[in-house]
C-alpha cells in the first residue's frame, strides 16, 4: 500500500546534468519552468485586454462614424490569435524540459571563456604574482619551464624565457626603491609604484608594470629575486 509514496519520493530525487556540469534536482527544473511559463501566461492576457481596448474603439467607432473599422478588425483578430498562441504555449509546455532548457541557457550565458579570465595564461604559471589586479596587471612565472608572461591593462604579453629577463626593479616615482627616494613635502601627489624589467634583444626592452602600491611592489620584487631564472 505504501509503494506509491515510496516511488513519488524517488521521483524527486531525480537529478539532471546542466551544460556546464552543474546538477539540479527535478523538483528544481519543475519550478523554474513553471516560474517561466507564466511570461507566456502574462502575455496572452496582456494582448487580449489590448484586444479588448480595440473591441471598445471599434464599437464606439461604428456608432459614430463607421469609419476604419477594417484597420480595427485585422488588429482585434491579430491581438486575440497572438493571445490564444501563447495561452496554448503556456498550457502545453512540459515544465520539467522547459525548466532544464532555461537552466542550461542560464548556466551558459554564465560560463566564463577562460581566455576572459584575468589570471589567464599560454604557459600554465605555477607563479602569479597580482601587481594591480584592478588594472588587469599580473606577472605569470612558468618557473619548470623557465618561461614568463605578464597581462598589462588587460593585454597578455608574448611568451618569453626567463634567461631573457637581464634585471628588474622595484619603483617609486621612476626611482628604484632601493635608492634613496625624493623627500616627501605637503601637497605632493600620491607616489605611482612599479615593476620594471629589462629585457634581452636588439633594444635591450625596457617593461615598466605599475603595482597597486609600495608594499605589493616589495613583495613582488622579493618573490621574483627566489625564482630560478636558469
Amino acid at each position: 500500500m505504501n509503494l506509491p509514496k515510496a516511488e513519488n519520493n524517488l521521483k524527486k530525487e531525480v537529478t539532471f546534468v546542466l551544460i556546464d556540469g552543474a546538477v539540479v534536482t527535478a523538483e528544481e527544473a519543475i519550478q523554474t519552468g513553471n516560474k517561466t511559463k507564466l511570461i507566456f501566461r502574462n502575455l496572452a492576457f496582456l494582448l487580449w485586454a489590448a484586444s479588448l481596448f480595440v473591441l471598445v474603439q471599434l464599437i464606439l467607432d461604428l456608432i459614430q462614424n463607421s469609419s476604419g473599422w477594417v484597420m480595427a478588425v485585422i488588429i482585434e483578430g491579430v491581438l486575440i490569435g497572438f493571445g490564444v498562441l501563447f495561452f496554448l504555449v503556456f498550457k502545453n509546455l512540459d515544465p520539467e524540459k522547459y525548466g532544464l532548457s532555461i537552466l542550461n541557457f542560464r548556466h551558459n550565458a554564465m560560463k566564463i571563456n577562460p581566455k576572459d579570465a584575468p589570471v589567464y595564461n599560454e604557459i600554465k604559471a605555477d607563479i602569479i604574482l597580482e601587481l594591480y589586479l584592478k588594472l588587469g596587471n599580473l606577472l605569470f612565472i612558468d618557473s619548470a619551464g623557465k618561461r614568463w608572461q605578464y597581462r598589462s591593462k588587460t593585454k597578455l604579453s608574448p611568451i618569453m624565457p626567463l634567461s631573457d629577463l637581464i634585471t628588474f626593479d622595484a619603483m617609486e616615482d621612476g626611482i628604484p626603491l632601493l635608492e634613496e627616494t625624493k623627500v616627501e613635502s605637503e601637497g605632493i601627489k600620491p607616489h605611482q609604484y612599479s615593476l620594471r624589467f629589462m629585457v634581452d634583444g636588439s633594444d635591450k626592452t625596457v617593461v615598466e608594470i605599475e603595482c597597486k602600491g609600495k608594499e605589493v611592489a616589495l613583495n613582488c620584487l622579493k618573490e621574483l629575486s627566489a625564482v630560478k631564472f636558469k
